[in-house]
């Protein structure tokens, strides 16, 4: 029973921006940005307020001699810090450029590897139609071989030899064709 061929199609390369791993470069960033700006809130003067109201009284018709409330406004002005802000917005300073540099080296390596496969497909294609051509050549010997056997022209060892050597040549095709498609797999699913 001959099997149809497997059909796995090579998509378009997925843009890096696009892929989970990217995705947490930019979360990262993002996180790095929230930090910056609760940095600069947390050394900004701030003013509070707050009130407070209620009764404290068992009995209903002397609730208005147990009434009471409070109000009150709270300034804070930070003064000195002994240069803790500093520290802190160098520290995530070092952190963003540590994080650009992984970026960085990921879409590099991305891409390296997206180019290596495709160049991969390519010699796939290559060496596919060279066997293809080397297979049809040997069909073509083993119909003149079968000629010349029948005449005694050939003996039956170096017949077998020649069908021999184009089921090796089949084997070597369809191990190819089987390399080609999980190269293909790997470029459309491509993962670190």
């Amino acid at each position: 029973y001959t099997l149809s061929d497997t059909q796995i199609v090579q998509s378009n390369i997925v843009e890096v921006s696009t892929t989970p791993v990217y995705q947490k470069f930019i979360l990262d960033s993002i996180t790095g940005i929230n930090s910056q700006k609760e940095i600069s809130l947390k050394y900004k003067p701030t003013l509070a307020w707050f009130a407070d109201a209620g009764v404290a009284s068992i009995r209903p018709w002397q609730a208005y001699q147990h009434f009471g409330f409070s109000f009150g406004l709270n300034f804070t002005m930070p003064v000195y810090d002994g240069k803790q802000k500093e520290i802190e917005i160098r520290k995530l300073g070092i952190e963003a450029d540590s994080r650009k540099n992984y970026e960085d080296f990921f879409k590099k390596q991305y891409s390296m590897k997206s180019q290596q496969l495709k160049q991969k497909v390519a010699s796939y294609d290559i060496l596919t139609s060279q066997i293809e051509k080397q297979l049809a050549s040997i069909k073509a010997l083993i119909e003149m071989n079968k000629l010349q056997l029948n005449t005694g022209e050939l003996s039956v060892t170096d017949h077998i030899l020649t069908v021999k050597n184009y089921i090796e040549t089949k084997h070597q095709l369809i191990t190819l064709q089987l390399e080609k498609l999980q190269t293909i797999n790997e470029l459309n699913y491509i993962s670190f």
